[in-house]
């Protein structure tokens, strides 16, 4: 049936409806809004969790708030996209797409945005590069940014659980991992110079029985830290140095208290280092 003018005017427009969780996303980032709504921002993030394979659609609806003239729309759509990855790690890969690079660099850009934020976004940009080194995406977005004579301000966090680095100072925490390897340096000088007498001892000698004992407390901790994909790229390298060098050390003692008398009669250097200890013996 064909309608005439006057009935297609008088045919109600089809409104363009949002989803609850799109809904929720302008009314967390809505321009007159004075503070975060953090409750509002988690029930979107536990949305995602919810229906992944819907996430990506809702992160568009979030790209296009950053997108908004209002100054106060963008931080808070920054505040929401920063408190996502927090949540949803696992959706990180969304992110690292050329439209939200695009998205960063523009509004980076645009004159209507104030300075703090811009810093706000440029730490997370940092965040991301650092806390995701794989993903050359972020790297490429940052170093562009570098390249500009941009200074970048500490790293936006996205860590949502307390852990052994954030308990602690970066600093001190550099400082216990490096007190870790020393010890394990020790122990393996020790160990070089083993004798026999000294390797039939060795299960025996408190000092080393308390290192041992340090070692194996932080080696778990070592290996939950290595799990993570949000720490910056020199905590990753120091951890796996000192990984790497705590299981060397204990799979070293344990094959020496283990297999002593076996290693007492094959072990050159052992057998060198008895010979060595009782020559000096004689010559005093």
């Amino acid at each position: 049936m064909i309608m005439n003018k006057s009935q297609k005017s008088k045919t109600p427009k089809r409104k363009i409806t949002w989803d609850l969780a799109a809904q929720l996303v302008e009314y967390a980032t809505a321009a007159d809004l004075k503070i975060i709504d953090e409750p509002t921002n988690l029930r979107i993030c536990n949305l995602l969790k919810a229906n992944k394979n819907k996430a990506k659609d809702l992160l568009n609806v979030l790209r296009k708030r950053m997108l908004n003239k209002r100054d106060n729309v963008v931080y808070l759509s920054l505040v929401l996209l920063q408190q996502t990855i927090i949540e949803c790690p696992e959706l990180i890969d969304l992110y690292s797409t050329s439209a939200w690079q695009d998205c960063f660099i523009t509004t980076l850009l645009r004159t209507n945005v104030l300075i703090e934020t811009k810093k706000k976004l440029l730490s997370i940009i940092r965040g991301m590069t650092e806390s995701f080194p794989n993903d050359l995406l972020f790297k490429d977005t940052y170093e562009q940014i570098i390249q500009h004579g941009i200074e970048f301000p500490e790293a936006a966090h996205f860590d949502k659980e307390v852990t052994f680095v954030t308990k602690i100072s970066k600093s001190k925490f550099i400082d216990e991992c490096e007190q870790l390897i020393g010890y394990c340096q020790f122990l393996n000088q020790s160990f070089d110079y083993l004798t026999i007498l000294e390797l039939e001892q060795l299960k025996e000698d408190m000092e080393i029985k308390e290192i041992i004992f340090k070692l194996e407390k932080a080696q778990p901790i070592i290996i939950s830290l290595l799990r993570k994909k949000d720490l910056s790229m020199d905590v990753i390298q120091l951890v796996k140095t000192t990984h790497e060098q705590i299981k060397t050390t204990l799979e070293r003692y344990k094959k020496l208290t283990e297999k002593w008398v076996h290693l007492a009669c094959t072990d050159k250097k052992i057998v060198e280092n008895t010979q060595f200890m009782f020559e000096s013996k004689k010559l005093r």
